[in-house]
């Protein structure tokens, strides 16, 4: 017999049936240990970590949703906020008179419907003026209405004129002047 089958023989006669069992448990135990436990172990400190990062990126997003959102907000405030009320629609045809006026244009009796829109705070305010003029003029007059009063459009223009040697122009512009309701 070799000297560690002797001293296993030893071993197991010193030891017993429960000594042995006892510690082939501490053995097994052991295995469990270094095989399962510790891997679980590292797996769930890396779970709780990427639960961290998830986390800090998720207050991160909602941190630019809610500063996207502000400033949304902000932009549509500042967009509003260029529009006139409808109680300024008196100062908006002075000016679009005075404008006519210093471009030595003839206004004719003009045509005002005032629109709203359901689906916005925006109403339109339409103006048909029929006017008379040279085309420098009525050109100049557009243009200063435009530059006036940021939020007119013009829709449409029509000229006419009677005879090809006439100086003057018979003129249909057909604005719309966007307002706030409140």
């Amino acid at each position: 017999m070799s000297p560690l089958e002797q001293q296993l023989r030893w071993w197991s006669e010193q030891l017993g049936w429960a000594g042995l069992s006892a510690l082939a448990l501490v053995f097994y135990a052991l295995l469990l240990y270094v095989f399962a436990i510790v891997p679980t172990q590292q797996q769930l400190l890396q779970l709780e970590q990427d639960i961290v990062i998830a986390q800090k990126r998720s207050q991160s997003q909602q941190a630019q949703t809610q500063a996207q959102d502000a400033s949304e907000n902000s932009l549509q405030e500042r967009f509003y906020n260029d529009f006139p009320h409808k109680n300024d629609i008196s100062k908006a045809l002075d000016t679009l008179f005075a404008a006519a006026r210093a471009s030595d244009l003839i206004l004719q009796r003009g045509e005002y419907k005032l629109k709203r829109d359901p689906q916005t705070q925006i109403l339109r305010y339409e103006i048909e003026l029929p006017l008379q003029g040279t085309y420098p003029a009525i050109q100049r007059f557009t243009y200063q209405a435009l530059t006036d009063l940021p939020t007119l459009a013009l829709d449409e223009i029509s000229f006419k004129r009677e005879a090809a040697n006439d100086a003057l122009v018979q003129a249909k512009l057909h604005f719309t002047l966007y307002l706030l309701e409140q």
